[in-house]
């Protein structure tokens, strides 16, 4: 488990604590997902105490954020990974294209893990089809060494993205409303 002030080990996608996973109707808490991590060499650079600085500050903003708002990140994280791996189709960067594409995968792969069908009814089976989907066109764009597949996907996950967080917004001005009306004082 990583320890106060390590960064996330793996290189890839910050892991996500047990329990803060994702809320919604359509997803279910998952267990464990905490990997092992180093700690800083001795004598590190300005450069990499900066790295470390910004590893930490994520790793707390994975771990203090809503579920609601890991499921936005995630979204995130995945349109940030495929605007790279456009970058890297431009360069022609066959080792970045396949593992930012790898990275995409693995975050709707989570998604899909943690989505609750029992729960989450029509909703998490749509999510789940899209899910499969993505990860599919991600396979074939990264197979074949071809952006288009990718790019396809690229405005559905955006959309997916907005509604989310249109979601969330709404979701929060109900909650303030319901905080907001006057209780009822019962002493006499």
């Amino acid at each position: 488990m990583n320890q106060p002030g390590n960064p996330p080990s793996g290189g890839g996608y910050p892991p996500v604590p047990a329990g803060r996973r994702f809320a919604a109707s359509a997803y279910r808490p998952s267990g464990e997902s905490a990997n092992p991590s180093q700690s800083p060499g001795v004598g590190t650079n300005v450069a990499g105490y900066n790295k470390t600085q910004n590893d930490t500050y994520k790793k707390t903003q994975i771990e203090t954020a809503t579920p609601e708002n890991l499921i936005l990140m995630l979204y995130d994280g995945a349109l940030r990974f495929m605007g790279q791996a456009e970058e890297a189709f431009e360069e022609k960067n066959i080792e970045r294209i396949s593992n930012l594409l790898v990275r995409v995968q693995a975050i709707f792969s989570e998604l899909l893990s943690s989505l609750d069908k029992e729960k989450g009814g029509e909703i998490a089976a749509n999510l789940e089809r899209l899910y499969l989907f993505f990860m599919r066109q991600l396979s074939e764009a990264n197979v074949k060494k071809d952006p288009k597949p990718m790019l396809q996907i690229k405005p559905l996950v955006l959309d997916l993205r907005n509604t989310w967080e249109q979601a969330m917004q709404q979701n929060q001005g109900n909650n303030k409303t319901a905080q907001q009306r006057p209780r009822l004082n019962l002493a006499v």
